[in-house]
């Protein structure tokens, strides 16, 4: 082999070498900067694996999860509860004090995607990961 041959043959693998490291480079710029643009925490929507007492609202968006939570677990109108306390009974329409707090449901499973890493909303959206966390059903009640 001459040394010109050789000398061509060095020149031709770096180029290789660079050219995939340059390709490779911009592949993860591109990626991040997709998975940014797509990350679910800007929408707002609800990260994957998350349920609210048992009920999966992972992946929904805030409304489509309030409207599930309701249809589940609202109080109908018109529900009451009877109390004996001595010898009087007391009726209370349960719909008048007590409601579900949707709003503070939501805002706690969107803030899980708000607190978490730019690594794991990318796990989340491309990887199929799941958050694992299972929130309590809130009640707000009308002391009055």
């Amino acid at each position: 082999m001459t040394a010109v041959g050789s000398d061509a043959r060095r020149v031709w693998r770096r180029r290789v070498l660079v050219s995939t490291a340059a390709a490779v480079l911009i592949v993860l710029v591109l990626g991040v900067g997709f998975a940014a643009a797509d990350d679910p925490a800007r929408g707002g929507e609800i990260p994957p694996g998350t349920t609210a007492a048992g009920i999966d609202i992972g992946g929904m968006a805030p409304s489509e999860a309030a409207d599930r939570l309701l249809a589940l677990y609202a109080v109908d109108p018109g529900t009451s509860v009877s109390a004996k306390v001595d010898t009087s009974t007391y009726t209370l329409d349960v719909a008048r004090y007590v409601e579900l707090d949707v709003e503070g449901m939501i805002r706690d499973a969107t803030a899980l995607a708000d607190t978490s890493s730019l690594r794991e909303r990318i796990g989340w959206r491309f990887l199929g990961e799941r958050v694992h966390a299972d929130l309590p059903l809130r009640w707000r009640v009308d002391e009055a």
